[in-house]
């Protein structure tokens, strides 16, 4: 195995044990939390959401565009924990 799939092995394994502490409605909330950070910190990926969402509803607003793409990152947080 490679290093590289060595330390992403741990980081699932570490995440995995830490979620399992968690109440199960904690965990929506976190996954939440993290999929906000992704937003935050992931420029490419919330640049390329945003114009597959001005594309697909073009007659929404430029807020409620960033609203749907906020969301959607959100509830990918969620799934990654779940």
């Amino acid at each position: 195995m490679s290093l590289k799939h060595s330390v992403e092995n741990v980081a699932v394994r570490s995440v995995s044990a830490f979620v399992r502490l968690l109440p199960a409605a904690m965990v929506g909330r976190v996954g939440a939390g993290i999929g906000l950070l992704a937003y935050a910190v992931d420029r490419r990926h919330r640049v390329i959401a945003r114009q597959n969402v001005a594309a697909a509803l073009p007659a929404r607003s430029a807020e409620e565009q960033r609203a749907i793409v906020r969301g959607a990152f959100q509830h990918f947080g969620r799934l990654l924990l779940e």
